[in-house]
């Protein structure tokens, strides 16, 4: 106990562990015994957790973002904040030209959540599960929500804030899903519908239209209203075009796969899906690094 005090209970009776002390247990729940000891002097591991502590604590991101925002202290180190007009503060990372959010990761299967999106991007944490991203000054920035009174919107996490698309012979319904060619997944900005595919949400399976009934199957409303930041409205536009990353669909969920960016012949075929995916997951599926397993 480096501050503060705790209390250990077994059935042989309890006892309290105060400051500068440490408490050595052995045994199992029926029979555990302790030893009470000075606490050793800090080492480099306790030091690492004071100085990520000090970082979490006083992140300049704060400023910007709810605290619920779980990864925020990760922004200051890797972009910058800037203010956009009628939306407010905007996070831009550090990235090369070229760069689109949700390229660099992979779609690993979560029991639950469904597909859920691992960024390998050292930030890609708050930025991959709250909020949402549009291209605005020749690069993607990320939105926290809007602010409400006094205080910030605060979501629900998703394992992901996109819309999925689809081409080739898999459009519409009563057949089997092994004509898809590929799928697609494109950030969704502050204008967008959000078609989660988990949970009351992912029972069925559908193909959205482009004209209207962007709302169907269920579904939240955009964080802000009009289209010029509704990336799926502005799909053909090459800023927003070039943000919808593709695979094959053989690939799609296969472990670490290298995504590309939609070709024009994708762009001009492609469909909005929303509920279940029609991707039965496998065991690559299942690795979050997309890594193989080592064997002993």
């Amino acid at each position: 106990v480096r501050q503060g005090e705790a209390q250990i209970a077994t059935p042989q009776g309890s006892t309290e562990v105060n400051a500068g002390d440490m408490a050595t247990i052995r045994g199992d729940s029926e029979s555990a015994q302790y030893k009470i000891s000075p606490t050793p002097d800090r080492d480099d591991w306790d030091r690492w957790n004071s100085d990520r502590d000090h970082l979490i604590r006083n992140a300049n991101s704060w400023r910007h973002t709810n605290r619920y925002y779980t990864g925020s202290q990760d922004l200051d180190a890797y972009g910058r904040w800037q203010n956009v007009p009628d939306y407010g503060d905007v996070w831009v990372p550090n990235e090369p030209q070229g760069w689109v959010p949700y390229r660099d990761g992979n779609w690993t299967y979560e029991p639950y959540y469904g597909w859920t999106w691992v960024g390998y991007e050292p930030w890609g944490w708050a930025p991959y599960h709250y909020g949402r991203w549009f291209p605005y000054g020749g690069a993607w920035a990320w939105w926290p929500g809007p602010i409400y009174g006094a205080g910030f919107y605060r979501p629900f996490w998703s394992p992901a804030y996109v819309s999925f698309f689809g081409w080739g012979a898999g459009f519409g319904f009563g057949f089997g899903f092994g004509g898809w060619g590929g799928f697609g997944w494109l950030p969704i900005g502050p204008g967008d519908w959000f078609h989660p595919w988990w949970g009351g949400y992912g029972g069925r399976f559908g193909v959205i239209g482009f004209r209207g009934g962007f709302n169907r199957f269920g579904g939240f409303a955009p964080l802000h209203g009009g289209m010029r930041f509704s990336n799926i409205a502005n799909l053909h536009s090459a800023e927003v075009g070039r943000g919808l990353s593709t695979v094959n669909a053989g690939h799609f969920g296969a472990g670490r796969v290298t995504a590309v960016g939609a070709s024009r012949a994708q762009l001009s075929g492609a469909r909005v899906m929303a509920g279940n995916l029609p991707v039965v997951p496998s065991r690559a599926s299942l690795s979050a690094s997309g890594r193989a397993a080592a064997l002993s």
